[in-house]
């Protein structure tokens, strides 16, 4: 093997250990003109996220939404970044297979059903922004809340929820 062969190779094994672990996200529009999460000029770069991807919200125009998705869509998880608006999702129910973290000062709400059957972590940050889970949820696995940094942020669940799994 020459050494042009041996640099290909090394260069392709570079890509695929690259990529391995990366989830894909998709960032909400500060300037997003509509509601609905299926409408792809709402989100940065024009393209609806694909299904178990996640999902980032900074702020917006527009914090009234409505997951539209088909029920049952898959979720990588949800982050809300420093300076976040104060958001609230509603629609259809949705399978969470990423954690949800806070890490706003405002309060982010949740109206739709949210189910996973894998460890979940609601995480609220120093900056001290609640969840407020008004939809219901069924978890069968570990759900753990989590407050960095002892602030005063409080995960509530305000609707007939099941949980089977462990809650932490």
């Amino acid at each position: 093997m020459n050494i042009t062969s041996r640099a290909f190779l090394v260069f392709l094994a570079a890509i695929a250990f690259s990529s391995v672990g990366v989830e894909a996200q998709s960032t909400w529009s500060t300037t997003a003109a509509g509601t609905n999460l299926s409408t792809a000029a709402n989100w940065n770069g024009g393209a609806t996220p694909a299904n178990s991807t996640a999902w980032v919200f900074g702020s917006s125009l527009n914090a009234l939404l409505n997951n539209d998705f088909a029920a049952g869509w898959t979720n990588a998880g949800m982050s809300f970044s420093a300076g976040s608006s104060a958001f609230t999702l509603n629609g259809n129910n949705l399978t969470l297979n990423g954690d949800i973290t806070n890490s706003s000062t405002a309060t982010q709400t949740f109206g739709m059903a949210m189910s996973s059957g894998t460890a979940r972590r609601f995480i609220t940050s120093a900056n001290g922004g609640n969840l407020v889970f008004n939809g219901p949820i069924s978890f069968t696995s570990t759900l753990t809340f989590t407050n960095t940094a002892s602030g005063p942020g409080i995960v509530f669940l305000n609707a007939a929820n099941s949980l089977t799994g462990t809650l932490d």
